[in-house]
């Protein structure tokens, strides 16, 4: 297999709503790829999952998260660069954990500011469900203001754009992708549980090789530090931050 490009960092615009495409193809790959971490009590098929980056990817990384979880949206500036500082060597799994009490019942109460969570969880697993490139942009998208929730309505209007309202509409509503945002909450709650850390963890959450990282983070380094040392990956091109 070919070795991965170099990649400059230098050319990333922050402000920007970068759009990295999910695969090199603009369809759903198939296949299988059971991936283990955490101690190997965490496994999941990468292919079933929405995912950035290569589903074959040599490193995965898995993602816990809210799109209406203002850490979770301001993460996404390092998320971006270990893409590029790791180029293809790096797939990033995708997990949304709805912080609203419409779909998520481990939630003690309704809080304003995530209204709107389970609807947006539900439109990013069916995007990725159909074009894992689309859902790259859709994904990104979302995350791009770090100070407000993208509407609801308006990511609609783009992934129908992107994918085709009548393949959208088709599988929007399917009891799958609600079983799949049962599960990503159930796995944040079992990850919980063992949590060994003083204070227990909120989003976003990360899982690499058998260490975890939790809540906000001041500096990229830190994210790239984690991977470093959780996985042994190593930068596409040594490069400063």
């Amino acid at each position: 297999e070919a070795a991965a490009a170099p990649v400059d960092d230098s050319t990333f615009d922050d402000d920007a709503d970068v759009e990295i495409q999910a695969s090199d193809d603009d369809v759903k790959l198939t296949g299988s790829r059971v991936v283990q971490m955490y101690k190997d009590q965490l496994k999941f098929d990468i292919y079933q999952e929405a995912y950035l980056g290569s589903p074959e990817a040599e490193y995965v990384v898995l993602e816990l998260f809210d799109y209406t979880c203002p850490h979770c949206r301001k993460v996404q500036r390092a998320v971006r660069r270990a893409r590029r500082r790791y180029g293809k060597q790096l797939a990033i799994v995708t997990m949304p954990v709805p912080l609203e009490l419409r779909c998520n019942k481990m939630l003690r109460e309704a809080r304003p500011k995530n209204r709107g969570a389970c609807k947006l969880a539900r439109l990013a697993l069916a995007t990725a469900d159909l074009n894992p490139a689309a859902f790259g942009r859709l994904h990104y998208w979302l995350m791009a203001d770090p100070d407000r929730t993208r509407p609801y309505d308006q990511a609609l209007v783009r992934a129908y754009d992107d994918v085709g309202r009548s393949q959208l509409r088709n599988i929007l509503n399917s009891e799958e992708f609600e079983a799949r945002i049962q599960r990503h909450i159930n796995l944040f709650a079992n990850l919980s549980q063992r949590w060994e850390g003083e204070k227990m963890p909120g989003l976003p959450l990360f899982v690499a090789g058998d260490k975890t990282l939790s809540g906000r983070l001041e500096f990229d380094d830190e994210f790239f530090e984690f991977l470093e040392d959780a996985t042994g990956i190593e930068p596409v091109r040594k490069s400063s931050f």
